[in-house]
């Protein structure tokens, strides 16, 4: 053999050994870059995972992932995508639930609102027909008058300690009609009969402030104020299980002919307020005879 041919041979097996080598060390930088991938594209979704929402079972089911997916560049791919799937999953779960919040606490406040507005209605009404029962005896009985005084600017003086309680009470109630009952006898005196039976295991139940009040100026209005001889308002209690019953009776004019069942503005308000504390609350009135009787049914009640 030709030095030639030893040459040759030579130089054959050389670049064959080269040649390998190359592909060795394109599979060892293949390799490289895959791992290198399969650890940052890791650690991204376990730091993702545990900054978004830190579930122990999320992090498990990445952990299988990276052990389950083949470590190639597309088999990373496919788990960054799942990840973020699952992630923006929880994001929109998450995102959902707040949003519901938000619009619970939103009703709640529209209510809340809703009920102080409405509450807001009666009292100046409560105020202008006081300040009417005033007026009545300016010039007539200064005494009586000045005593009046007194009496409403009291009055007034608790309805205010009460103003921001959404549940009172019920002798707390009974103390702010009983007020006002003094004042009208002022103005009506023997013409006015009032005839209360209270069940003393009502008088802590809790009511909304001003429940009565407006039912009271309704029987002077309507009926009392229309009456030439004497007229009579009569309140009962009665506990039965977890509901309180409350009965108000007033005297009214035989010729009366306003239907119990239409109510103005003052009342209807009061029947939103009951309703809107709870749904199986009830305001109802019926009449018989010469009377004419407002009915409560409070449910779920409470002590206070």
């Amino acid at each position: 053999m030709g030095s030639n041919d030893r040459y040759d041979l030579f130089s054959i097996g050389h670049e064959k050994k080269f040649s390998e080598l190359r592909g060795v060390i394109r599979m060892i930088i293949i390799a490289g870059v895959l791992i290198l991938i399969h650890l940052i594209s890791s650690n991204i979704a376990y730091f993702l995972a545990k900054k978004i929402y830190s579930s122990i079972t999320l992090i498990q089911f990445i952990n299988v992932l990276n052990d389950a997916l083949l470590p190639s560049l597309f088999g990373r791919i496919i788990d960054l995508t799942i990840i973020f799937f699952l992630l923006s999953i929880v994001e929109s779960k998450k995102a959902i639930q707040e949003k519901k919040l938000r619009i619970a606490q939103l009703e709640k406040q529209v209510s809340e609102i809703s009920f102080k507005a409405l509450k807001a209605q009666l009292n100046p009404h409560f105020l202008f027909n006081s300040l009417h029962s005033l007026n009545s005896l300016i010039g007539i009985d200064d005494k009586k008058a000045r005593k009046m005084v007194l009496k409403i600017s009291d009055l007034l003086r608790k309805m205010l300690q009460h103003q921001g309680h959404k549940l009172i009470p019920l002798k707390k109630e009974l103390n702010y009609v009983n007020d006002y009952l003094d004042i009208e006898k002022e103005r009506f005196s023997d013409r006015l009969e009032i005839d209360f039976q209270i069940d003393s295991a009502t008088e802590n139940i809790a009511i909304p402030p001003f429940l009565l009040q407006p039912l009271i100026e309704n029987s002077f209005k309507h009926g009392i104020s229309k009456i030439e001889g004497k007229g009579k308002i009569s309140l009962t209690t009665k506990l039965e299980n977890d509901m309180l019953r409350l009965s108000l009776s007033n005297s009214i004019p035989e010729d009366l002919s306003s239907d119990p069942n239409s109510i103005g503005i003052g009342l209807s308000n009061l029947q939103h307020r009951l309703t809107t504390l709870n749904p199986e609350n009830k305001l109802t009135f019926t009449r018989a005879n010469n009377s004419y009787t407002a009915n409560i049914i409070l449910r779920n009640i409470s002590q206070l």
